[in-house]
């Protein structure tokens, strides 16, 4: 089960200052649209992230694109996998920053290069991709030979539990992780940087910020802080193919405008029963125990919604439905936490 901390307290009757950025709605959409032009995130770079998502997810049959193996590895492979960089990630201290990218290139390298039977590769392969990503960004201290040797016994034991052999993911261990890395780069082809759910989480939230014109900035904060611990849990069931990071962020932040009250519910999945039911299973992961009762005055619920959308650069059925893709996959993973 996900860590998740409470949203920021908030009466919100709103301030005056954020009631009246909400309360034309025609006005505050080409505020809002202005002042998203004017971030760091306008359109344009929404376009390209959605341009390289469509290559990597949904062109993966295209020739030049990903074709999914005859034999996928088995999920609970995957999941030691994940755990493995999860691990990897707080040994840095840095627990969710990162890992979404570490994880993205798994599933891209396994799509492309490994399947069933192919388990015993998965330690050295997990340690080269945090290699070369540690190496690109140049953020974190470089893993000394002591973590390296913990970390692939961890995932080697945590392999042989679930069945599969270690012996062999202890000779390629032993080759040597600098060849592994070259074959990594071969098989991602030098494109280290795919759009991610953090990627995308991040030009949302940043886009909300402005068209709010930063009045409520302290719940974006917390709505992309506590999405990303979200999405970390989810990450450990779910491959980036079955929940494409545009669709994962838009659900998460769906998730966190509910769960700071800025949005009902009833606005994410109108009418649907079966959906509603879903939402408040995952709610209950949380610490909330129920879904949360929005605080924000009707009359401004539809301008929030509004500015949603076009934070989004969606509209409100696909908006919605996007929503129903996320939930309906965030129940299930969230179950085997």
């Amino acid at each position: 089960m996900a860590e998740v901390a409470a949203p920021p307290q908030s009466d919100l009757a709103v301030s005056s200052s954020a009631a009246g950025g909400l309360g034309d709605r025609q006005k505050a959409l080409e505020s809002a649209r202005a002042a998203i032009e004017e971030s760091s995130f306008p359109d344009e770079h929404l376009r390209i992230l959605a341009s390289s998502e469509v290559q990597v997810v949904a062109g993966r049959h295209l020739q030049g694109g990903l074709q999914a193996p005859a034999n996928p590895l088995p999920r609970e492979a995957r999941r030691a996998a994940v755990t493995l960089l999860c691990h990897l990630s707080q040994s840095v201290g840095s627990p969710t920053e990162g890992l979404a990218q570490a994880v993205a290139l798994l599933d891209i390298y396994c799509c492309r290069a490994l399947g069933a039977g192919d388990e015993a590769l998965l330690p050295s392969a997990c340690l080269a991709i945090w290699k070369v990503l540690s190496k690109a960004n140049q953020a974190h201290a470089p893993m000394n030979s002591a973590m390296m040797k913990h970390a692939a016994a961890f995932l080697r034991g945590w392999l042989v539990t679930l069945g599969y052999s270690g012996e062999q993911a202890a000779g390629e261990l032993a080759t040597g992780s600098t060849v592994r890395e070259q074959t990594v780069l071969d098989v991602l082809r030098w494109q280290i940087n795919p759009p991610t759910v953090e990627s995308w989480m991040r030009a949302f939230c940043h886009r909300l910020d402005a068209a709010t014109h930063h009045m409520l900035t302290q719940f974006f904060d917390w709505i992309l802080d506590q999405g990303l611990v979200l999405a970390r849990a989810i990450l450990q069931s779910v491959t980036m193919f079955e929940l494409p990071p545009y669709q994962f962020a838009v659900g998460l932040l769906c998730h966190g405008l509910v769960a700071t009250k800025l949005l009902p519910l009833e606005m994410i999945c109108p009418r649907d029963r079966a959906q509603h039911e879903d939402w408040k299973h995952v709610f209950l992961q949380g610490e909330w125990g129920m879904v949360p009762e929005c605080s924000l005055p009707s009359r401004y619920q539809k301008s929030m919604f509004d500015l949603l959308a076009l934070a989004t650069d969606s509209v409100p059925e696909s908006l919605q439905r996007e929503a129903m893709h996320f939930v309906t996959i965030a129940r299930d993973a969230l179950c085997t936490c």
